[in-house]
């Protein structure tokens, strides 16, 4: 076959390279632009706004879960003549339907809540997205399928931009609360008036026993994912009402604002990545690359960004939030930390599912949901403890899925500790050098020009001793990087 052949396999790993790095780098664009959203929005919202939005986006989650679009993956699994469109679409009418259903019976059933009533016409209006998104899920993934990455991200950034000014234009309004539950409702229609001749072109049919398979598949897909939601949306309910709505609005902002800055690449790495992974044509040899590209990517950008979280952590979110913020700052470090240990742990279960352990993914979810229980039954409404006790736990799930991943050689001993040596390295240097550089300035308190001298020095540490211990893998890396013969020559290739 001609996939087995190596100069197609060497094109085909050249072009999803080239997908990875360039999609990073419009995720890159996408993150400074949101921070400037949130520029904006956190100056015209209150905190008690953000906390009921807070509550409204665990219970659409929910429900999104349980959407087409876990069922619609398992064509990443298909050939193009076992996959049977017209089933698929005909099966996503009748569930998302019934999800707006559903939806609005959880809408009416707040009204019977004294504190939580007020969120009952938004819930209703946003409900209407369950519909809208019915087109958007089947033509994304579709293109999902054919590795059509630019189109892709260029819906996307169409579609930040579209919601993004809409949702300005409704804060400075007035509007409060609708200008959140606007913006999440006009995400999609971008990739809806993008599909619309595909949808027209496919005729929705009841689905019938050959569809099994898929059913069984999605269910289990969404079984994980209805797990992952439920530990969300207990989060935000219990911790709402511990803590009010207010306050809750501060966690949440302390956990967007960590995702902002380190977790916002992992979903176009999984994106780009999972139906080349699950592809049949993938051989043992490219899945390992993808494995590790997977990971080294994660970690070589998400560590240092995590330790500038941890190290200046007033600083940015002064800088995002403004002044009004403030009750961000105690707990944005160890945000930090659980948000990169949910990024790594999304990358890892996205492994595992694409070699069809959907069954190991969900207990992993069934585990943190357990842990999420417990500790808000200890720790109630103490944040600083309760995030701190999840991301320990997060860690810990991640060990136990790194070494199934191990066991099941997707991924080299030698190569996983290469890239492990490289980042412990240059996180330690990192940290030593912000060390010494606080006792030489005998400040309690850096300067602005002392934190961008830092800044620089954490990613240059990074750089560097991936340079030095993981030379192999930066080399390729690089190749496609803007400015590559200038970058290879800096880092003397």
């Amino acid at each position: 076959m001609a996939v087995n052949n190596p100069s197609d396999q060497l094109k085909k790993r050249e072009r999803l390279q080239d997908s990875i790095v360039w999609g990073a780098v419009l995720s890159g664009l996408m993150r400074v632009g949101q921070i400037g959203v949130s520029l904006l929005l956190v100056r015209l919202l209150s905190p008690e706004i953000y906390g009921q939005f807070g509550v409204l986006s665990a219970i659409l989650t929910f429900f999104y879960i349980l959407s087409m679009q876990r069922f619609m993956e398992f064509s990443f699994h298909q050939s193009d003549a076992d996959t049977d469109l017209g089933a698929q679409l005909g099966f996503g009418l009748v569930l998302h339907f019934g999800l707006f259903f559903l939806i609005n019976l959880v809408s009416i059933s707040l009204l019977f809540s004294e504190q939580y009533s007020v969120l009952t016409p938004y819930l209703s209006v946003a409900s209407f997205g369950i519909l809208i998104n019915i087109p958007r899920i089947f033509h994304s993934v579709l293109l999902q399928r054919e590795l059509k990455w630019r189109r892709i991200r260029f819906l996307h950034l169409v579609s930040f931009v579209f919601s993004s000014i809409v949702a300005i234009g409704f804060a400075f309004a007035g509007f409060g609360l609708w200008a959140l539950v606007v913006h999440a409702l006009l995400v999609p229609v971008p990739f809806v008036l993008d599909g619309i001749k595909r949808l027209s072109k496919t005729e929705p049919r009841r689905f019938d026993g050959a569809f099994l398979p898929t059913l069984r598949f999605g269910l289990i897909r969404s079984a994980t994912g209805a797990v992952g939601a439920s530990q969300g949306l207990l989060e935000s309910s219990l911790l709402s009402f511990l803590v009010g709505f207010a306050s809750f609005g501060i966690f949440g902002r302390a956990i967007g604002l960590a995702q902002l800055l380190i977790g916002s690449l992992t979903q176009p790495l999984v994106s780009i990545l999972y139906p080349v992974l699950a592809g049949e044509s993938t051989n043992a040899d490219t899945r390992r690359y993808i494995v590790g590209l997977l990971l080294r990517v994660s970690f070589w950008i998400g560590v240092p960004m995590m330790l500038l979280v941890i190290m200046f952590p007033a600083t940015l979110v002064t800088l995002a939030f403004g002044e009004g913020w403030l009750g961000v700052v105690s707990l944005l470090p160890l945000a930090g930390i659980l948000v990169l240990a949910q990024a790594v742990r999304q990358i890892l279960a996205m492994i595992l599912t694409s070699q069809m352990m959907t069954r190991l993914v969900l207990l992993q979810e069934f585990f943190i949901l357990i842990a999420t229980v417990g500790a808000l039954a200890v720790m109630r409404d103490d944040l600083p403890l309760y995030i701190g006790s999840i991301a320990s736990v997060s860690w810990c799930v991640n060990a136990w899925m790194l070494m199934v991943i191990l066991k099941l050689e997707l991924i080299d001993v030698k190569d996983l500790f290469r890239m492990m040596s490289g980042v412990v390295l240059g996180a330690m240097v990192a940290v030593a050098g912000r060390w010494l550089f606080g006792l030489l300035i005998l400040d309690a308190e850096f300067s602005s020009s002392s934190q961008v001298i830092i800044a620089v020095w954490v990613l240059f540490s990074m750089l560097v001793s991936v340079r030095l211990v993981d030379a192999a893998a930066l080399g390729r890396l690089v190749v496609y990087l803007p400015g590559a013969t200038m970058l290879r020559t800096l880092l003397r290739y």
